[in-house]
């Protein structure tokens, strides 16, 4: 399955959920780009204020009973870098109404639920589990919809099934 395959399969899904208003859709796709901003610095601020902890814990503490938060919040660290470069790349073509960023963005949800699933496996605590998936599942559905709101709003450059002419 390929991401643009991915992607009509999920925007099937928000087909028949009910539309934001025009205006506001409007105003959520222009701005994007500054939104995702805050955002992309906030992740950034967060994983390293994640770092520090992890970093103080190796170094100050015993270990044998913070081992499934150092196995969630090294999980959680290694997401929250590779979502923080996805969403800074996604700032300049988002800013252009271009499908890039949109792309990358949805590439940014992608990783936000692998990081869901993974973190929440990685807690080791059945407890822990339930609320991470459950918790993160009402994010993921949230960011969704608004993304896929938007999505009409950023088109491709090129139409997406242009055929390759071979000489």
């Amino acid at each position: 399955m390929t991401l643009r395959d991915t992607e009509l399969k999920i925007a099937k899904w928000f087909h028949k959920t009910p539309s934001l208003p025009n205006s506001w859709r409007t105003w959520l796709a222009v701005n994007a780009w500054w939104i995702i901003l805050v955002g992309a610095v906030l992740v950034v601020a967060t994983a390293l204020g994640t770092l520090a902890e992890y970093l103080t814990v190796l170094t100050t503490q015993n270990l044998n009973n913070r081992l499934p938060w150092l196995f969630s919040s090294l999980g959680g660290l290694i997401f929250a870098i590779a979502q923080s470069i996805v969403l800074i790349m996604a700032i300049p073509p988002l800013r252009q109404m271009s499908k890039k960023g949109w792309v990358l963005l949805f590439i940014s949800l992608l990783i936000q639920a692998l990081a869901v699933v993974i973190e929440a496996i990685l807690t080791l605590k059945v407890h822990d589990f339930i609320w991470g998936i459950v918790d993160g599942a009402i994010e993921l559905a949230i960011a969704a919809y608004l993304l896929f709101e938007v999505r009409t709003y950023f088109s491709h450059a090129e139409p997406v099934n242009k055929k390759v002419v071979r000489h």
